[in-house]
């Protein structure tokens, strides 16, 4: 089965194949007859949070390259902001960070190179004779620019590419239940798909019960799902196969329990790796203006 999200306002759309197909069946009928087959972004500032997220980065670049090129002959790249939403971009930059940490400054060469101006004294008044080829890292550790040099991995880059892993998105009337659920609890796993009915519930899951040592099931606060309400998590992760564990299932069978997961996952988006940049810049303009989106069936 296949359907996408269709934004209101751009037209805008994101194509998925279905996971579990009949309760997506399900859950699409519910919400039309409800009429509450329009969610927008939980947070109404992500987009501009995101934006922000880029900004703050492209000046760490600014200004880590005034420096940079001094030392290592090399600069990073500055584009234009949704430049920034192509992962191999963002790839390519943490690996540069990464391996100029283990290149080799030779102070001599470089105040030759400057005719023993500038920073390269300044760089050669702070080591003793004995080292005269430190490392890179340690360098820029000495002049003073190790924490801005270590923020272009943590937190730009890092918190720039998590921005798309879970977005939450929820109905016009967000705490009203669309449905109890009439699916088995096996539906349930730890995969991670793009697209899934977010747990919003009173209470744990059974698996969430386990890992927080409630062993004997003592407490009576299981709720697996029980409801399919209108909150759903849109993710440009990777989907994956998380098997549950041989304890965790083990743990069930002694309870005469299903064994059941965390994510009741709806969708997946066909090609991602090829498309990435593409979905991130249409969740992104969405995001900035607000615009609702509506789960449609593809007919055919």
């Amino acid at each position: 089965m296949k359907f996408s999200l269709v934004f209101e306002n751009s037209g805008d759309s994101l194509p998925f194949e279905s996971v579990n197909c009949e309760v997506l069946s399900f859950y699409i009928e519910q919400l039309n007859q409800r009429g509450l087959n329009k969610f927008s972004a939980k947070n109404q500032n992500l987009g501009k949070t995101i934006l922000s997220k880029i900004e703050q980065f492209k000046t760490c670049i600014i200004e880590v390259n005034k420096w940079l090129y001094d030392l290592t002959d090399m600069k990073i790249g500055v584009y234009d902001v949704e430049k920034y939403l192509d992962q191999d971009i963002l790839n390519q930059i943490h690996a540069d960070w990464v391996n100029s940490q283990s290149l080799i400054y030779d102070i001599q060469k470089k105040r030759k190179q400057f005719n023993f101006l500038g920073i390269a004294e300044q760089i050669h008044d702070k080591f003793p004779d004995a080292i005269q080829t430190p490392p890179l890292s340690t360098v820029i550790d000495r002049i003073g620019k190790a924490e801005i040099y270590r923020s272009l991995n943590e937190p730009h880059i890092h918190k720039l590419e998590s921005s798309f892993d879970s977005i939450r998105y929820q109905v016009s009337d967000a705490w009203t239940m669309i449905a109890n659920n009439p699916f088995p609890k096996n539906i349930l796993t730890n995969n991670i798909a793009n697209l899934s009915i977010s747990f919003n519930h009173l209470g744990r899951t059974l698996y969430n019960k386990y890992t927080n040592f409630d062993m004997n099931l003592k407490y009576d606060d299981e709720n697996s799902y029980d409801q399919l309400l209108g909150f759903i998590t849109l993710s440009l992760a990777l989907p994956q196969t998380i098997p549950l564990s041989a304890e965790y299932i083990n743990w069930c069978k002694l309870h005469n329990k299903v064994p059941s997961g965390t994510q009741l996952n709806i969708g997946n988006i066909p090609n991602l790796y090829e498309n990435l940049t593409k979905y991130r810049k249409i969740i992104f303009h969405n995001l900035l203006s607000n615009n609702t989106f509506s789960i449609q069936q593809i007919k055919g």
